[in-house]
C-alpha cells in the first residue's frame, strides 16, 4: 500500500511538471505531505534581514607635537684658527698656529723657539701670540709668561681671545675654569739680537 502511494505521488509529481513545460499555469507547490513513516524535510526558515548601523565616527586625533631638534654639539674649527700674532721689528725666524686642550686648573706651554727650531738667547728672543678659547664657548684663559726678573710665569693677559708677547719665545696658557678648554694660539718667534725688538 505505501508502495502504491509512492508512485501515485511520483506520477502526479510528473504530469504537474509536464503541464508546467507544456506551457500550463504554474500549479501552486504542494505541502509536503507526511507519507506513512516518513517525515516531510522542513524547509529551511530565511534569516532576517539585519541593518547593519552606521559607525561612529570617531574624533580626529590631535598630531602630537614634534619636539624642537637638539641643538648642534658645538665644536672647534679643524684648521687652527686664532687672532693672527702681532709683528715685531726684529727678524721673524718662525710661525705657526697650535690647537690646545688645557685641563681645569692646568696649563700648556707655547714655546714658540722650540717650534721654529731656534735657539736664540732670551736677551735677543720675543715671540708674540694670539689665541682663541672656542669650547666651552664664552670660557676665558691667562696668558702667562716669565719675568724678564728671572721670576715665575706672571699673567700678562687673559679673556676669551687677544694677542700678548712673551718673554724668550715662551708664554704659558692657564685654564682658570673648572671644565676644559680647546684654545687655538698662533705664534711667531722673533730674533732681536741685532736690534732690540
Amino acid at each position: 500500500m505505501l508502495r502504491k502511494a509512492l508512485v501515485g505521488a511520483l506520477v502526479l509529481g510528473g504530469l504537474c511538471a509536464m503541464a508546467l513545460a507544456c506551457g500550463g499555469e504554474e500549479a501552486p507547490s504542494p505541502t509536503p505531505q507526511a507519507v506513512a513513516g516518513m517525515t516531510p524535510a522542513l524547509s529551511a526558515s530565511t534569516p532576517a534581514a539585519t541593518v547593519a548601523s552606521a559607525p561612529t565616527p570617531s574624533p580626529t586625533p590631535t598630531p602630537t607635537p614634534t619636539p624642537a631638534p637638539p641643538s648642534p654639539t658645538p665644536t672647534a674649527p679643524s684648521a687652527c684658527t686664532a687672532p693672527t700674532a702681532p709683528n715685531k721689528s726684529g727678524t721673524l725666524v718662525g710661525q705657526g698656529c697650535v690647537m690646545l686642550t688645557v685641563a681645569p686648573g692646568g696649563q700648556s706651554q707655547v714655546n714658540a723657539q722650540q717650534l721654529a727650531g731656534v735657539s736664540i738667547p732670551c736677551a735677543g728672543a720675543a715671540s708674540t701670540h694670539g689665541w682663541q678659547v672656542w669650547l666651552p664657548s664664552g670660557a676665558s684663559v691667562n696668558i702667562q709668561t716669565a719675568a724678564s726678573t728671572g721670576g715665575g710665569p706672571t699673567t700678562i693677559a687673559s679673556g676669551n681671545s687677544g694677542t700678548a708677547s712673551g718673554y724668550c719665545g715662551t708664554i704659558f696658557v692657564q685654564n682658570p675654569g673648572s671644565v676644559a678648554v680647546t684654545v687655538h694660539v698662533s705664534w711667531k718667534m722673533w730674533d732681536c739680537t741685532a736690534a732690540p725688538c
